[in-house]
């Protein structure tokens, strides 16, 4: 199998003309429940997927007062298909969102078809949909695939344009709205999948207000994935994550010493 790999500094360059780009998530309200982080698909095979929503209070993508994407109790369902009508289609049983999760919905779906596209949807419990989403399962007998690698999204020096927190300012008030425009830029290759290499969140930033408590830790994945590109691209294709030292604990960090967060909380936030 031949691993073609595509470089996407041509598409960032384009991505950095002025443009204007219309985003819309269509959050669908039950009650007071929205979506505001979207969906994805996690560590597809060829034969299953992990589908994932996190039901909230507000529709994003901007923050509540206290800079949160809170989340909120209820009941949704995942529905797919092989066809973009969803005719035919199947349900999962409905999955309750609750605070010990941090409301996330999360179900994995088994006997897909090999190197078959795709499509699902969020289902709320009063039958209200959101919008479509895609993946594709992996194949064995394929001779190539494309795939995009990501790490070290940044949030605070990116909110704050200017790398590291000094230097030029880099990025624009759009991109402060929308995210990072890599990710419009990694859409257009139309990758089978996406993997997150680590680093996707950094506890330890800003550095004189780390977040050390577990609510402090959610909030940092809160904030990074309410953004329309990463939204729309993570629903576009398949996705597989890692994490490194600062998405675990903060920099260079192992499995040693005192300072918060814990190693065990790290890890099973993780999960």
């Amino acid at each position: 199998m031949h691993l073609r790999l595509r470089t996407i500094q041509d598409q960032i360059e384009s991505i950095n003309q002025p443009q204007i780009y219309s985003y819309s998530l269509k959050p669908v309200s039950a009650s007071t429940q929205f979506h505001a982080q979207g969906e994805f698909a996690g560590e597809v095979t060829d034969h299953s997927v992990l589908l994932q929503s996190r039901l909230t209070s507000i529709p994003g993508p901007l923050l509540d007062l206290k800079g949160d994407i809170p989340g909120t109790e209820g009941r949704a369902c995942f529905e797919w298909s092989e066809n973009e009508s969803f005719i035919p289609a199947r349900r999962t049983p409905h999955l309750e969102a609750k605070a010990e999760s941090d409301y996330i919905i999360r179900t994995s779906i088994d006997g897909l078809r090999e190197g078959t596209r795709y499509f699902y949807r969020l289902v709320f419990e009063n039958g209200t949909t959101g919008p479509t989403r895609t993946f594709r399962t992996l194949s064995p007998s394929v001779d190539h695939i494309s795939f995009c690698m990501g790490n070290c999204m940044n949030y605070y020096p990116f909110i704050s344009g200017q790398p590291n927190g000094d230097g030029p300012v880099t990025a624009t008030a759009e991109d402060k709205q929308l995210g990072y425009p890599s990710f419009p830029a990694m859409q257009k290759l139309n990758p089978d999948f996406f993997i997150g290499a680590g680093d996707t969140v950094y506890y330890d930033f800003p550095k004189d207000a780390p977040a050390q408590t577990l609510p402090e830790l959610r909030k940092k994945w809160h904030e990074q994935f309410r953004f329309p590109r990463l939204i729309a691209f993570l629903g576009s294709c398949g996705s597989f994550w890692q994490k490194d030292d600062h998405d675990f604990r903060y920099d260079d960090a192992d499995l040693t010493g005192s300072q918060l967060p814990s190693p065990t909380t790290g890890m099973d936030l993780f999960r």
